[in-house]
């Protein structure tokens, strides 16, 4: 208390130890009256640069989900400006304070965040005024920062604009990474997030989606093949400005991804086509990935990493897959054997779930190795049981014999079992669903069907003795 505080001053006149004593005082409490005072006692004092970076990140506090949108503060009341203006003098009235560029810095830094522009650029080029104007980190913050500064008060895109950053933008996203000591120390990767994101802001609102994608790309984009395509043409094109050249050589998709996921688009579309063929075999790096399983079989108990281990008689990579998916749709279309296609079809659609064997085969930029919820898109499309359904449903149609109809039967099942679980349970924020009452094992139809149309059935035998679902189900049927 202050009490404590005035006794442990007067206890020393030694300043260095008094401009310690504010410095741990400045920590817990009164981090402005503590600067204060160890500048009166010793501008030099090193205890000045932490507690004035304490005083920033104070000022910071709270501001952050706004920042990343803006990167300038909600309520600019919360901001103890008479600190700041003190701050912002300091450089110019002491002649020996320790570190002044740390000083401007802040001052910059804190204006910027007020959207005080014209006052932040000017504290930013007093630091390259400074006599220390060769440290070359000091002058690369002050350029970061002045550079986020001229970013943040973009409200258009023009070539006028791009012409303007497109300095400073080099360096920033191409030069530091060959200079060892900045890459080393400049901590730039925030701002590199925060400027893409906010060039395609921009650029959104001034109706460029093509531009805003390249400069920061967003997986939703993808949800719509024809935009893709505007993608890989600009990439392609020859008379690319400079501006346009940089963002493209950083751009994190290359056009063999973005016609792999134009094929995966138009797959879980159920586009079954020589289009969707053609933009896999464009895919190089797509094609060469070879799936943990065979995607075409379906058991009665799904296990992948049991199925993964298991010796693949035949291996699949992503466009083998996709060359028999699309052989058997043409089949099935011309009534060709049309039970045993429309069940592999089944498989290979259930399989190429979130469910199934073979997630690596969704393994790109769109989608990801696993279910992405911040891609709606693409946990839809995963998780969707929707095709697997469709072409169990023919099977089931199709059977020929009850041994069919009963495999038909369990498959159509599993997708209830899952569409249940996906709607009840991991659509939900509450994940672990079971202890709010609901019923676990459900009369799915599937098995409503095997047990009163094919108990006779040899595949019957099979799923009673795998698959302890079922059989709590029967259990509770003959009681």
């Amino acid at each position: 208390d202050e009490a404590q505080l005035a006794n442990s001053l007067s206890l020393t006149e030694d300043k260095a130890i008094q401009a310690s004593i504010w410095a741990i005082n400045g920590y817990y409490t009164h981090v402005s009256k503590s600067l204060k005072e160890i500048v009166a006692l010793d501008p030099n004092s090193p205890h000045v640069n932490f507690l004035l970076t304490r005083w920033v990140n104070m000022q910071e506090d709270g501001t952050e989900e706004n920042m990343l949108k803006q990167f300038q503060v909600s309520d600019s009341s919360a901001i103890d400006r008479t600190t700041l203006q003190w701050i912002s003098e300091l450089p110019q009235q002491v002649k020996n304070l320790n570190n002044p560029a740390m000083w401007n810095l802040a001052s910059g830094y804190v204006h910027m965040l007020l959207g005080e522009h014209k006052a932040a650029e000017a504290a930013y080029q007093s630091v390259l005024n400074l006599p220390a104007a060769n440290n070359t980190l000091v002058n690369a913050q002050a350029r970061l920062f002045n550079l986020i500064n001229q970013v943040a008060q973009l409200q258009t895109l023009n070539k006028q604009h791009e012409q303007a950053l497109l300095k400073d933008m080099n360096w920033l996203f191409q030069e530091i990474d060959h200079d060892e000591a900045l890459r080393a120390d400049l901590r730039s990767s925030y701002a590199k997030g925060w400027i893409k994101m906010k060039l395609a802001d921009v650029y959104k609102k001034g109706n460029k989606p093509l531009m805003a994608e390249i400069v920061n790309s967003d997986k939703s984009f993808f949800t719509d093949n024809k935009k893709a395509q505007t993608v890989i043409d600009f990439l392609a094109k020859d008379d690319k400005s400079a501006w346009e050249s940089l963002f493209s050589k950083i751009y994190p998709i290359s056009a063999a991804e973005l016609y792999g996921n134009m094929a995966m688009h138009n797959f879980y579309e159920g586009k079954l086509d020589d289009q969707t063929l053609a933009w896999m075999q464009k895919s190089e790096e797509q094609q060469k990935d070879t799936l943990y399983a065979n995607p075409f079989n379906g058991f009665i108990k799904d296990c992948h990493d049991c199925e993964h281990v298991q010796p693949q008689k035949v291996k699949y990579t992503k466009l083998s897959f996709l060359k028999l998916m699309k052989d058997l749709k043409t089949s099935l279309d011309f009534k060709k054997d049309s039970y045993q296609e429309a069940l592999l079809l089944g498989n290979g659609y259930y399989n190429a779930t979130y469910y199934g064997n073979a997630r690596l085969f969704y393994n790109n930029y769109y989608i990801g190795h696993d279910t992405d919820q911040s891609n709606q898109a693409a946990t839809e499309d995963t998780q969707s049981m929707r095709l697997a359904r469709k072409y169990y449903s023919i099977a089931l149609q199709k059977a020929e014999d009850k041994e069919q109809a009963a495999k038909a039967s369990y498959m159509l099942a599993k997708v209830e079992r899952n569409e249940f679980y996906e709607d009840n349970y991991f659509k939900t924020d509450y994940y672990y669903g079971w202890n709010d009452g609901q019923v676990m094992f459900k009369a799915w139809q599937g098995f409503v069907d095997l047990n009163t149309k094919y108990a006779d059935s040899k595949y019957y035998a099979d799923v009673i003795r795998e698959c302890g679902y079922f059989r709590r189900y029967t259990e509770h049927t003959t009681k």
